[in-house]
């Protein structure tokens, strides 16, 4: 299996390679996510964006992973730095699949 890692994102397709790393990226791929939006507000943006417009739809189980990033981002992003509730975010998408 390829796996995508998100160092660095791909300039021309950012919210692609977002969608994939929420979508089927490991916690440890999460977590690095959360490091690249930290550092760069370009990443954050796109991934708020991204977030929003997926979870825009109401009962899209495929969006529970959005979900948890965009309450993640308007909660604790910045102040997560064990990234307790990251993982704990990544465990509930993965178990509402």
């Amino acid at each position: 299996m390829d796996h995508r890692h998100p160092t660095p994102l791909p300039v021309n397709d950012t919210s692609a390679a977002i969608d994939q790393i929420i979508v089927s990226g490991s916690r440890s791929d999460w977590g690095a996510l959360r490091i690249l939006a930290i550092a760069d507000s370009a990443v954050l943006e796109a991934l708020r964006n991204l977030c929003e417009r997926r979870t825009a739809v109401r009962g899209d189980p495929s969006a529970e992973g959005h979900l948890a990033w965009l309450a993640y981002i308007e909660s604790v992003i910045a102040t997560d730095t064990d990234c307790t509730v990251l993982r704990l975010a990544h465990a509930d998408a993965r178990e509402q699949r």
